[in-house]
């Protein structure tokens, strides 16, 4: 029998033994017996977030890292910092440290189980997530990146905590490891909008108002950025190698030179990862549809998605959706339907309503994602464009939708100084504006006192405001509906007084 011969046995028989310790390690993972608890965790979180949303692809998908990642994190930290005190719990680090095998192969086999069993079941819950949507969704398909970021950082706090497990073994290393995980995932979610574990925030694409960074209709009307999850992908990756290279270095993992080698250079890549990933996120500037970083960007994302629309009319007024949101069309048509009847005639009135995409610019500029910071009206016939906000379904949801749609359609008509003749300016005169979008929404406004005559909340209201409203609320609707044809373009101009109010 040759050299070569035994040299590739040999091969074979090491290959066949790290196998039966993997099995073997799959077969006595604890985390086996956390399993049911992260399935009750994913239906009650999860899933429940998840479900309130319409079936749109990003808008199910974002619940991965708002709310699976952050549960299963905590386990996954807790149930690998338990197995990596194993030794040390069972008085058997001495036995186990002069056996053939490295100690880092052996360590390594423990945590790829848990880790394992950990990407096992949130794969499971991804596709129960993503089958739920793909029988109701009506456009797009499954964004995979979210998937992508968040198993990368399931395998980042495993290795963390089986980490700590080797490092500092003790009976409290597990619970306090699962526990300031899930404290951390929290409060970072909380503090940061990248609402993920992740180090930066660059100034250049937060806001005060705590606005995601992708907007609720990615990958409809234009595709899904992937510039920020490759980065995050990056990021996490590199810290769970570097914590699997520490590990090699640990006393523990024992070996020779070559495999103290092996663990710095696996350190090294993973620190290197981790800090590229974080200098790609210092040029990172936050457009219209996500955070765009230049050295990852592709400019054909940039292009927007054609699609059949979905319409429905209002009487002579057409409404069109997106076909994603096709179930919400009888909806928007019957929230703008009063409005359009309310101003039919009048200068500027719309003759054709369109759905549009959430600008994640101009939602920063209002200080709130909704409908009113996208919302216009204008154009030659004037036409009204709106993006769809992001809302629970259900009765209390679809009043919601129809009171915001309501207000924000009136105060277009009656704020937008596009609608002025060409050269005419504003010139401020907002309190008659105001009262003038009050009065004309009382009869259809579910959330306001249908009594005219008692003018708005005195709280919110100046005595001269109130006074107004209750005057120009007590005309008839025709002689208010004459009012404004003659006078609508001096009260866009704001050369309308309060006093002169009919």
């Amino acid at each position: 029998m040759t050299t070569a011969s035994l040299s590739l046995r040999s091969r074979r028989r090491s290959w066949a033994g790290a196998g039966r310790l993997l099995r073997l390690e799959f077969r006595r993972s604890t985390m086996i017996w956390v399993l049911p608890l992260l399935a009750v965790a994913f239906w009650f979180d999860a899933y429940h977030f998840a479900d309130a949303n319409p079936p749109v692809w990003y808008l199910r998908a974002s619940e991965l890292p708002n709310h699976l990642l952050r549960d299963f994190s905590a386990f996954a930290a807790g149930v690998a910092a338990w197995t990596g005190t194993r030794d040390s719990r069972r008085r058997t680090l001495d036995m186990v440290m002069p056996t053939p095998r490295p100690g880092w192969a052996r360590l390594g086999a423990a945590w790829a189980a848990t880790t394992g069993w950990v990407l096992a079941a949130y794969l499971a819950c991804v596709a129960v997530l993503y089958g739920v949507t793909a029988v109701q969704a009506t456009w797009g398909g499954p964004p995979w990146w979210p998937v992508t970021v968040c198993a990368a950082g399931l395998v980042a706090v495993s290795a963390i905590g089986f980490l700590a497990g080797v490092l500092v073994p003790g009976r409290f290393t597990a619970p306090l490891t699962a526990v300031i995980t899930l404290l951390l995932s929290s409060a970072i979610r909380s503090a940061s909008p990248y609402a993920m574990l992740w180090p930066t925030t660059n100034a250049s694409t937060t806001n005060t108002g705590g606005l995601p960074l992708t907007p609720s209709d990615a990958g409809v009307f234009h595709h899904y950025l992937p510039d920020l999850p490759i980065a995050q992908t990056m990021f996490l990756a590199g810290i769970g190698l570097a914590a699997l290279g520490v590990l090699g270095l640990s006393r523990v993992a024992g070996g020779g030179r070559r495999l103290r080698a092996a663990a710095v250079v696996v350190t090294v890549a993973g620190l290197a990862a981790a800090g590229t990933a974080a200098g790609l996120t210092g040029t990172a500037r936050q457009g219209a549809y996500g955070v765009v970083i230049p050295a990852l960007h592709d400019a054909a994302s940039d292009r927007p998605i054609p699609y059949p629309p979905a319409c429905d009319h209002d009487g002579a007024v057409l409404v069109c959706m997106h076909p994603a949101y096709r179930a919400y069309l009888a909806d928007v048509t019957g929230a703008l339907g009063p409005v359009l009847r309310e101003v039919a005639g009048l200068p500027g009135a719309p003759v054709r309503v369109d759905q549009a995409a959430t600008d994640v610019l101009a939602s920063a500029t209002s200080g709130a994602l909704s409908a009113e910071a996208g919302s216009v009206l204008g154009g030659s016939p004037p036409a009204f464009r709106f993006p769809m906000p992001s809302f629970p379904p259900g009765a209390a949801g679809h009043a919601q939708l129809a009171e915001d749609l309501q207000e924000d359609l009136m105060v277009a008509f009656v704020n937008d100084a596009r609608l002025l003749p060409p050269g005419a300016q504003p010139a401020g005169g907002v309190p008659a504006q105001e009262t003038v979008e009050w009065v004309l929404l009382q009869p259809f406004d579910p959330w306001a006192e249908q009594d005219v005559a008692a003018g708005p909340d005195s709280d919110t209201a100046s005595p001269a405001v109130a006074a107004a409203a209750r005057r120009f609320g007590a005309l008839p609707a025709a002689a208010r509906h004459s009012w404004l044809a003659a006078h609508l373009g001096a009260l866009r101009a704001g050369r309308v007084s309060l006093g002169q109010l009919p």
